[in-house]
């Protein structure tokens, strides 16, 4: 069951009003884990590691070089460019999508146009990832402003000013 929009806003505000960003904590966590790991008698898995999540991305990135090298030419989920593969979007968008993996790297596996119950939601999302990163860029306040008002999980002026 999917939680209502101000429900899923709510408990992420109070998440970093108790705990900040996962961002920070994961800065913290790696901070401590490089102290850590200049001990060269370490022989122990450090318990920080299992905190900081993405426990099985060394695997997929195993598989994923694998691939490159082998030319095995095998099907992964992978982000990268669109290259036409969803012909809705820019061929330089980002997408995560299966792809065929090869010496020459990740190519999108067509899957055609966008569904119209969909495309609104890709199209917004779109657009607010863009202004996050125009936002990041600039630090400019209005930048930010923008791209919170075309998060589907704010997209109005009191939620974003709450922000």
């Amino acid at each position: 069951m999917l939680l209502p929009k101000k429900e899923v806003l709510a408990k992420d505000i109070k998440a970093f009003n108790e705990n900040g960003t996962r961002a920070e904590n994961v800065q913290e966590l790696e901070k401590s884990l490089f102290e850590l790991y200049q001990n060269p008698n370490l022989n122990d898995k450090p318990k920080e590691l299992e905190e900081r999540g993405g426990a099985f991305y060394s695997d997929v990135a195993c598989s994923l070089m694998n691939s490159i090298y082998n030319n095995k030419k095998d099907v992964q989920t992978v982000n990268t460019f669109n290259n036409g593969a969803i012909p809705d979007l820019p061929y330089d968008a980002v997408i995560e999508t299966n792809c065929i993996i090869s010496k020459n790297g990740a190519k999108p596996i067509s899957v055609g146009p966008l569904p119209s119950v969909i495309k609104g939601v890709v199209y917004q999302m779109k657009a607010f990832e863009e202004l996050v990163i125009k936002a990041g860029l600039s630090g400019n306040y209005n930048d930010a402003y923008n791209a919170m008002i075309m998060n589907p999980l704010v997209s109005d002026e009191k939620a974003v000013k709450s922000c």
